[in-house]
């Protein structure tokens, strides 16, 4: 579990950065990229707390079996993949409406972030 949590901080730091370079330049691509780590940051932690419950599934109120808790994680992703697809819609509407120029350092950060992320 210990890499988990060590992927998990990665994939945290690179979406506080994608995040703010988005808010910064008003950047709907890397703000839809940012909620694309947002999910990974979920599906990360709604992992953690699986093996968690899986390891410990025994002993008091975590006594459930695999598949209740692979139902309810998946259950869990699905609605958080749901909420950040509205959230990107009602985004590229509003982006849609009024456009706004992206600096060009901002395009220089958007595809060096781009690069890290995928890389």
């Amino acid at each position: 579990m210990v890499s988990l949590w060590f992927v998990l901080s990665l994939r945290g730091l690179l979406f506080l950065l994608e995040l703010w370079a988005g808010w910064e330049s008003h950047s709907l691509s890397l703000l839809a990229g940012a909620g694309h780590l947002f999910s990974d940051l979920l599906t990360l932690g709604l992992t953690l707390v699986a093996a968690w419950l899986i390891e410990y599934r025994s002993t008091g109120w975590a006594a459930l079996h695999y598949r209740q808790i692979a139902a309810v994680m998946g259950l869990l992703n699905g609605l958080s993949l749901t909420l950040i697809t509205a959230t990107i819609g009602w985004q590229a509407i509003a982006h849609l409406r009024s456009p706004e120029p992206l600096p060009s350092l901002y395009e220089f950060a958007k595809c060096l972030l781009q690069i890290v992320r995928h890389e």
